[in-house]
């Protein structure tokens, strides 16, 4: 199952959301050693280490491009994260081609941001 394009909105928990972004699992850093230097083998860890455990999962997780989307990031009365499986679309916002293609795009440059 896909995820749904930024903009698209969803029902949770009886509130309506918008798509904002789009999440998956954060991968445990590599073993040290290699080409990387002691330092960062060391703030690779820390920054894994110290990621908050969120969403339904209780998973660390990162942003991500919609194809590998895990969760998606809601906005509406409050922020959620919700499983791609559990989201019924149920419409999309009523903004401007340009205001959805604006949203759109900064969903796709929020990649790689860890979430927290």
């Amino acid at each position: 199952m896909s995820a749904p394009d930024a903009g698209a909105t969803f029902e949770h928990e009886g509130h309506t959301y918008r798509v904002d972004g789009w999440l998956k699992r954060m991968a445990p850093p590599e073993p040290p050693g290699g080409q990387r230097s002691p330092f960062a083998d060391i703030l690779g860890e820390l920054l894994y280490e110290t990621q908050q455990r969120t969403g339904p999962d209780r998973e660390r997780l990162v942003f991500c491009t919609q194809d590998e989307a895990e969760y998606v990031s809601g906005y509406g009365v409050a922020g959620c994260i919700v499983r791609v499986r559990d989201v019924r679309v149920t419409g999309m916002v009523a903004w401007s081609p340009e205001e959805i293609r604006k949203h759109q795009e900064r969903a796709v440059r929020m990649a790689g941001l860890t979430v927290g």
